[in-house]
């Protein structure tokens, strides 16, 4: 089985993401008051997403939809890729920060839009997300998981502001 990455967006009008950061707010007893940040589950809404035969992701959903699935069987990983930040030993060799991490696909809305068929999702990633770099045009493997967490000189940021376009996720499925 190969896997395959499919980026999610093309049709897509809304792709949200949520942090949800849990805060607390305490006062100590001199009075003094602190909030404290912990992360809570990350949320992405994609919709619409228009339900047709060219995009792995839309049929997973029609299929999620029509046959009811619940618990395991709406988790699905992803690969999600910062293409405006590369990490490497030098800039000429560095490859686009990724990271691969499992989310509960859940359906929100269907049969939406007057003349397509369409569907709402809300991705809520699972689990910790496995870091490294991506290159698309390897043989094999594309993901390489890092080894450990990059130092300042060996991130790399394109020139400019990034673009939404520059941060995509990607549907990870599997052929034979």
């Amino acid at each position: 089985m190969a896997k395959k990455y499919e980026a999610v967006g093309s049709g897509i009008e809304e792709m949200a993401t949520a942090q949800n950061y849990e805060t607390t707010t305490v006062k100590d007893v001199l009075g003094q008051s602190r909030t404290r940040a912990t992360k809570g589950g990350k949320v992405i809404t994609v919709t619409p997403l228009a339900i047709n035969r060219d995009f792995e992701f839309a049929k997973f959903v029609d299929l999620a939809i029509e046959r009811q699935f619940e618990l395991s069987d709406l988790e699905k990983e992803f690969l999600f890729v910062k293409m405006y930040k590369k990490v490497g030993e030098t800039e000429e060799t560095a490859k686009p920060v990724a990271w691969i991490q499992k989310g509960v696909v859940v359906p929100t809305d269907w049969a939406m839009g007057n003349q397509e068929l369409q569907a709402g999702v809300e991705v809520n990633m699972i689990k910790e997300p496995t870091f490294g770099t991506i290159d698309f045009d390897a043989i094999g493997e594309k993901f390489i998981a890092e080894t450990s967490i990059p130092t300042s000189d060996m991130i790399f940021y394109e020139e400019g502001d990034a673009s939404r376009s520059d941060f995509v996720m990607y549907y990870i499925y599997e052929t034979a």
